[in-house]
């Protein structure tokens, strides 16, 4: 396997603020993937060796038949490209605010792009904190494209994600004279219904409680 990456990026301050910028282009050639072999399926008529159940149960599985066979392979040549723009600053003494973007094209390949996890292509954050006295606190926003995810089965396996915007927020109280800090923290603040992987956790609305000790 071959591959090569071309990038930028830079930072630049000013005034409260820290502006930075970046972009990327990875070539690969000839990565390794594990694949299925394709035009050898297991059938109600050819049943994998020691099948435990009776052979028609096979028709029952999406497609009727099963892969029978999987290797590794070197697989052609592929180019990701992608822009990442990001702040990082505060409104005052007290509050601190930041925000990403990031875009990544689809990928370009002289093989079936069917073979590669496709991410989102458009994602961003954006959010603020605050510590004034004994009590602090943060909110953020995260906003994330549909995405592509396959697995090392055949299609019937494989799918997209999603959209998803994801609202988290915490707030704490700080105590005896800052060795204790007692805080409430919470995932998915709109309860939607999120999930980030096609084989992941649902993800609802969470709500934790936390306390640290400072010695």
């Amino acid at each position: 396997m071959d591959a090569y990456e071309l990038g930028y990026s830079g930072v630049v301050a000013k005034g409260r603020a820290i502006l930075s910028a970046a972009f990327y282009v990875n070539k690969t050639t000839d990565d390794i993937f594990f694949t299925e072999l394709t035009g050898d399926r297991y059938t109600p008529a050819n049943p994998p060796p020691g099948w435990p159940l009776p052979p028609f149960t096979i028709a029952l599985v999406p497609g009727g038949s099963l892969p029978a066979h999987f290797t590794y392979l070197n697989f052609g040549k592929q180019t990701q490209k992608g822009i990442e723009l990001g702040v990082n600053g505060t409104l005052n003494r007290n509050v601190g605010l930041f925000a990403n973007y990031s875009y990544q094209a689809t990928p370009t390949a002289n093989f079936a792009l069917s073979e590669l996890n496709l991410p989102a292509k458009n994602r961003f954050n954006i959010g603020a904190n605050f510590v004034t006295g004994r009590f602090l606190g943060d909110l953020n926003v995260t906003y994330s494209d549909s995405a592509f995810w396959q697995d090392v089965l055949d299609d019937r396996y494989h799918g997209t994600t999603e959209d998803y915007t994801l609202v988290n927020g915490g707030f704490g109280v700080k105590w005896a004279n800052n060795r204790l800090t007692t805080s409430v923290k919470m995932l998915n603040l709109l309860n939607q219904t999120i999930q980030q992987h096609v084989f992941g956790d649902i993800i609802k609305r969470q709500v934790a409680a936390e306390l640290r000790v400072n010695f």
